[in-house]
């Protein structure tokens, strides 16, 4: 959009929303109510705090002295679980990504913009790396992402869970669709699922088809029987092979012959958003990690109910 030389900008961030801060005496009402003038002045200073913040979200802090590594080698190094290449479905899964090369590479932006910073809090969790692949599979990494069912965001949380990890849900907002609060609440999720089940890819399952469902299908199951050795539901019975694949890919693309998107090849991310740690958060910038203000992950309004 084409913006007038007199549009005023405020540290090197265009105003223009409609609400003229300048105003021209000849289109001006002649006597503005006192209410109208007060809306603008406050609106304006909104606008104009706002864009001071933005401002400062964009300055670089101190390296951090974590390894200065690309995030792919970074995601490697944090890979613990076992892909089960002798698996048939997890093959499968991946042969399904090899036939459709352009899934990830309509997914990279959004992978480049999220992953890396939702890695680091896996890493800082102690979670496996694995663990920051669940986006991909749950809403292809889109934190706008609505299923049938009325699950959200990222993560696809649904509201009983969202609630429970202390998520706002009103008329107004939707902290599902916050990549910071949501990050946070599923991944301690997904903590609590493994505290409860021992075993990372059972609480996969149930992060997929509840606790409920999972306990029902241990009862009575042999000592020691890993998901692969127990009957799921359909969607969870692919749910789980299909993070593993994605895993597999990641950790060696060539071995499957696959590759990947340019951004991901050359370890990049996008350097707008991140994802909160605290009190600071990892991302990636052109090939190495740097930390940056946690509260600058945040895309703005999209945790607001649309009107």
């Amino acid at each position: 959009m084409r913006v007038r030389d007199n549009t005023p900008t405020v540290a090197g961030i265009v105003v223009n929303v409609g609400i003229p801060l300048r105003t021209d005496p000849a289109r001006e009402p002649a006597a503005p109510s006192a209410i109208a003038g007060f809306f603008r002045s406050f609106c304006a200073l909104l606008l104009v705090s706002g864009a001071c913040a933005a401002s400062a979200l964009t300055e670089e802090t101190p390296e951090s002295p974590v390894a200065a590594a690309g995030f792919l080698e970074v995601l490697r190094d944090g890979f613990s679980l076992n892909h089960r290449l002798d698996q048939p479905v997890v093959l499968r899964e991946i042969d399904r990504v090899r036939r459709s090369p352009s899934y990830l590479a309509r997914l990279s932006p959004r992978i480049e913009r999220y992953l890396p910073a939702i890695c680091s809090q896996a890493r800082d969790r102690g979670m496996p790396a694995e663990i920051c692949l669940l986006p991909i599979v749950e809403s292809g990494v889109n934190p706008a992402a609505v299923s049938q069912s009325g699950a959200r965001g990222l993560w696809q949380l649904v509201p009983g869970t969202a609630k429970r990890y202390g998520l706002e849900i009103s008329w107004h907002v939707d902290e599902r669709r916050d990549p910071i609060a949501s990050t946070d609440a599923a991944l301690r999720y997904l903590t609590d699922l493994q505290r409860r089940f021992g075993d990372w890819t059972l609480a996969l399952a149930a992060y997929n088809c509840g606790e409920t469902k999972v306990a029902n299908v241990l009862d009575g199951a042999d000592a020691g029987a890993s998901f692969f050795d127990l009957r799921w539901p359909t969607e969870t019975a692919a749910y789980v092979p299909r993070l593993l694949a994605f895993a597999a890919i990641f950790a060696d693309p060539s071995a499957h012959g696959i590759a990947l998107p340019e951004g991901l090849r050359q370890d990049t991310a996008t350097a707008g958003t991140r994802v909160r740690a605290d009190p600071t958060s990892a991302l990636t910038t052109r090939g190495k990690l740097s930390y940056r203000s946690a509260s600058s992950l945040r895309v703005p309004n999209t945790e607001t109910r649309a009107r």
